[in-house]
């Protein structure tokens, strides 16, 4: 493969690898390899066209991914912090919570006093 990729190749890669890490975001097992299989490819293959389409690699899509479901079931629910982690597939709070620190720049249970507050005005 070379270093390009035509547009159309690189949405329907993306739509792709978004629909299984959604779909897959909650299990704590997902990893580069499983993400490997899930999109038919090998784990070098993997990585190349993820450095090609998005200048991340595959373990940043995911923990991305599995953080953003994070915030949607914190900012939507009366569910706990540590609820949210578990659901998202992590098996440390202090973990989620350093990544959602560094993801967001709040706290999740910070973020999801802010989301009460602005559902409520």
């Amino acid at each position: 493969m070379s270093s390009k990729i035509n547009p159309r190749e690189k949405e329907e890669l993306l739509k792709k690898l978004q629909e299984c890490l959604f779909e897959q975001s909650s299990t704590k097992d997902l990893n580069v390899e499983s993400l490997a299989r899930l999109m038919h490819m090998s784990r070098p293959t993997l990585y190349r066209k993820m450095k090609i389409i998005s200048d991340r690699t595959p373990n940043e899509l995911i923990n991305e991914i599995r953080l953003q479901k994070a915030a949607d079931l914190l900012a939507a629910g009366d569910l706990r912090v540590f609820e949210v982690a578990k659901m998202v597939g992590y098996t440390s709070q202090s973990s989620f919570g350093k990544s959602f620190l560094r993801q967001f720049k709040v706290t999740p249970a910070t973020y999801q006093r802010a989301k009460k507050i602005m559902d409520a005005a």
